[in-house]
């Protein structure tokens, strides 16, 4: 019988993104690290690839005590440090921007940061750092040094936007020429509304992108989800090579008014979250529909959970009954 290590690298690569819990909150984490170890799956005897795509996903939170442990380790010459670390969550902390300058000073590759709350002021002790960055996601916005000056294009290939942010940090601008490789955005307006400002600075990249991501409301209120969609109006429009779209929490007019407003047909459509009439348990008559507009014509794949809840008015949060489909290819 073969053991774990002479797995195919992507059967492996596979079995960790399966790992409950392996990208979200510190204490889904430690519950990761325990499954890995149960699973013996950070044996010592392991061998490449398998030792190097453990290493390479580990994931991080700047408020999580093990892992400042580990960094204050790693300063003081007591640990090695890992080459790659795969994501790191910036919350609210006096040090997390000090744990960013350790990841540089050492040179430990971080494919994403994901800065959720907190304050952070991105200095020359960084800059190296987010040039190695694949995925970024902005949930609040971040200051950047005066020193900073962006001269050599980023590899970034995935941007997380929240409807907070009312413009983008100087390091990314101007966007054509600092993020040639970006081809992935997210889109989070489930609190407030995009500024014109901003998608308007978004349109210079939407030709380049691929996949486009939607976080809708979490209130049933329609006039304010309304208000939320349709301040994406105009760069959507401009989104001419999206063929991939996700929405979360949309409703099926929802659906159908961003496939409508994308120039191109889908070719991948996934749909978390679907706000249907209350009562229903199954796909809505709505939906069903959907699939016969044209942009939705040539879909190849297509994902969707149902969280039933009614719409039409009400303020409270959305509530309901979990049912999943999805394309028999999927």
């Amino acid at each position: 019988m073969a053991v774990i290590q002479d797995l195919p690298p992507e059967l492996l690569i596979r079995i960790l993104e399966l790992v409950p819990g392996a990208d979200h909150w510190p204490d889904h984490q430690a519950m990761t690290r325990r499954t890995l170890a149960g699973a013996s799956l950070v044996a010592r005897d392991w061998r490449a690839p398998a030792q190097y795509l453990v290493g390479s996903t580990l994931q991080a939170v700047t408020n999580n005590d093990g892992w400042k442990r580990c960094l204050r380790a790693i300063s003081d010459g007591r640990g090695s440090p890992p080459t790659t670390l795969e994501r790191l969550l910036f919350v609210h902390g006096p040090d997390g921007a000090e744990q960013l300058a350790v990841l540089q000073r050492f040179h430990i590759h971080l494919r994403e940061l994901h800065v959720f709350t907190g304050r952070l002021t991105i200095t020359s002790a960084h800059y190296l750092l987010l040039q190695g960055l694949r995925r970024l996601k902005l949930s609040t916005p971040i200051e950047v040094h005066p020193s900073i000056e962006p001269s050599v294009p980023m590899i970034l290939e995935s941007l997380g936007l929240h409807a907070s942010l009312l413009a983008l940090p100087t390091f990314l601008l101007p966007l054509p020429a600092i993020v040639p490789r970006l081809t992935r955005l997210e889109l989070n307006c489930t609190e407030q509304s995009f500024t014109s400002g901003l998608m308007t600075t978004l349109q210079a990249v939407a030709p380049q992108l691929t996949h486009l991501m939607v976080s809708l409301p979490f209130v049933d209120d329609l006039a304010f989800r309304r208000r939320c969609l349709t301040s994406l109006d105009s760069f959507l429009h401009t989104c001419t090579s999206v063929t991939s779209l996700r929405l979360l929490r949309p409703t099926p007019p929802e659906i159908k008014h961003v496939s409508s407003l994308l120039p191109k047909p889908l070719v991948l459509l996934s749909i978390s979250l679907l706000v249907g009439h209350e009562g229903e348990t199954r796909m809505p008559n709505e939906v069903a529909k959907l699939f016969d507009i044209p942009k939705l014509a040539q879909l190849r794949r297509w994902r969707m959970d149902m969280w039933v809840r009614g719409y039409g008015g009400g303020e409270g949060p959305l509530e309901g009954l979990g049912v999943r489909l999805s394309s028999p290819r999927d």
